[in-house]
């Protein structure tokens, strides 16, 4: 009988481990990216797995944005996944991304919007613990990106 109490534990002990699948959330805020005619027009994101975010941060953004990343060398995990955000109402729902099962070495979530012009009024790309990037709503107005619990 204590053999199987102590296997229970075991594996309860290696389960809580496996964190599973990681879901992040988006949502597009209109004004989203705006046109010369005062429009709303869609962002392309792309959203990396990284080991470390001390590159990508420091990076100028065309280099990364044009090799997906690659300079970045082994602090990018595999490679960078992209989607097109839509903006609407401040009050949307957010759009879940399944990103599957993380890497075993990934430390940090990093997304960059590529938006073709700056307002000078926020960022470009955002970081976030991997650990908690599921309780983060990253959130795209104007011309930056934000992540907000």
């Amino acid at each position: 009988m204590k053999i199987k109490g102590l296997l229970l534990v075991a594996c309860l002990a290696f389960m809580a481990g496996c964190a599973g699948p990681t879901t992040i959330y988006v949502r597009g805020v209109e004004p989203l990216n705006v046109n010369d005619k005062n429009e709303s027009t869609p962002v392309d994101i792309r959203i990396f797995q990284l080991k470390d975010d001390a590159a990508f941060m420091s990076k100028a953004f065309e280099q990364l944005w044009e090799n997906k990343g690659e300079i970045l060398g082994g602090d990018r995990l595999g490679e960078p996944k992209q989607i097109t955000v839509y903006g609407g109402p401040a009050n949307a729902d957010p759009r879940p991304i399944e990103l599957g099962d993380l890497n075993k070495d990934c430390r940090f979530i990093g997304i960059m919007a590529l938006y073709p012009k700056q307002d000078g009024k926020g960022s470009q790309r955002v970081v976030v613990p991997a650990s908690d990037a599921g309780s983060f709503v990253f959130e795209l107005s104007g011309y930056k990106i934000e992540a907000r619990k």
